[in-house]
Order: structure tokens, then C-alpha cells, then sequence
């Protein structure tokens, strides 16, 4: 008998003694009986995981966007429920699961509400306002990190201006008048302390 085939038969027989030492543990603590499949699929997802780590190989939660297949699909709906030009290349997917299958994914997108100006005689049509889009929807998500959306799920959940050309800077405008708001509530409440403090001394 040859070497290489000595170590591959000693490899086996350790491979086949600890998984009946798993599933014999497993017997006794669980009160069910043993699920073979689970049991199976579990230790391969954890030789998976192991892999991916050691290759920098990110699961499908970890990853920033998944390839939308019909992107384009995507975009129209969203163009209608919204009135908007959504931006096709800024349409990106994500889960919350590192498994594939059919699941809720997350979606967000650039787009932009338009006017038509008029510059030396022609018509152009420039962006008034850009807003951040988010939704959700069912997909079917493939291992490959590609996802397939079902357009008829598509909802609506956020639509937030990022950019409007009448103020330049409409999230800041918020704050500044927050600020402006706190500071007058202070010197009012200064006065108020000031004219009861007068009162009290003359009486």
C-alpha cells in the first residue's frame, strides 16, 4: 500500500470518526432526533465562511452594493413613483442577510428634479434639485453578489432633498435656523431673569 494512500485512508477514517462524535453529541443533547442535513449544511456554511475570510472574500450583508440584473426596470418605477430622474448608475442594492434566495433588499438611488431654461436660443433642461431615494423590495440575491429585483414589491420609504439649486445648502439652512432659534429662546430667557431680578430688588 502506498503512502499517499495510507495518509488519505487515515484522513478519512478521522474525518468519519469525528462526525460520529458530533452526531452522537448531538443525540443526546437535543431532545429531537438527528437532523443529517442540518447538521451538514452548518458545517459547510462555516467551511465557507472560513474560506472567505482567508481569501478577503466579503459575504452578500457585507457587501457595499449588489449588481442589480435589471437595473433599468428599477429605475423606471422609481422615476414614477417619485416624478424624478432617477440617476441609473447610482441604483444600489443591499441585505441585511448573507444568505441567497428570495429576501428583502434595500434600495437607494441619486435622482434629480429638472426645469428647462433657456441659454442663446436653445432649450436645456438642468437639475433644480437632487434628492436621495430609498425603498425596498423583494429580490431574488445569488451567491454571486447579483440580485434580481421584483419591481411589483418596489415601496417607497425616503425621499430626501441633498441639493437645492433656490438654497444652497437646504440641510444646513435647517440647522442655522435651529441655532438661530436656541440663541433667541437664551436672550429671551436672559431678559425675563434680568426684569424679575429688577422687580424683586425694588419691592
Amino acid at each position: 500500500m502506498s503512502r499517499i494512500l495510507k495518509v488519505l485512508i487515515f484522513i478519512v477514517g478521522i474525518f468519519v470518526f469525528f462526525e460520529v462524535g458530533l452526531f452522537a453529541s448531538y443525540s443526546v443533547i437535543s431532545s429531537d432526533g438527528v437532523n443529517v442535513d442540518e447538521i451538514i449544511s452548518t458545517q459547510i456554511d462555516e467551511v465557507n465562511d472560513f474560506i472567505g475570510s482567508l481569501t478577503g472574500k466579503k459575504t452578500l450583508s457585507e457587501q457595499e452594493t449588489l449588481n442589480v440584473t435589471n437595473d433599468d426596470k428599477v429605475a423606471l418605477i422609481l422615476n414614477n413613483m417619485t416624478n424624478l430622474s432617477v440617476n441609473l448608475g447610482s441604483v444600489t442594492a443591499k441585505v441585511s442577510s448573507g444568505d441567497d434566495g428570495n429576501q428583502t433588499v434595500t434600495l437607494t438611488a441619486i435622482a434629480t428634479k429638472d426645469t428647462q431654461i433657456t441659454s442663446g436660443g436653445a432649450i436645456l433642461i438642468v437639475p433644480e434639485q437632487t434628492y436621495s431615494i430609498t425603498a425596498t423590495a423583494t429580490g431574488e440575491v445569488y451567491s454571486s453578489g447579483k440580485v434580481e429585483i421584483d419591481t411589483t414589491t418596489i415601496a417607497l420609504k425616503e425621499k430626501m432633498v441633498l441639493y437645492n439649486q433656490n438654497s444652497t445648502n437646504t440641510a444646513g439652512g435647517s440647522i442655522d435656523n435651529l441655532v438661530q432659534y436656541a440663541q433667541n429662546n437664551t436672550t429671551n430667557n436672559n431678559t425675563t431673569m434680568a426684569n424679575n431680578t429688577t422687580k424683586k430688588t425694588r419691592a
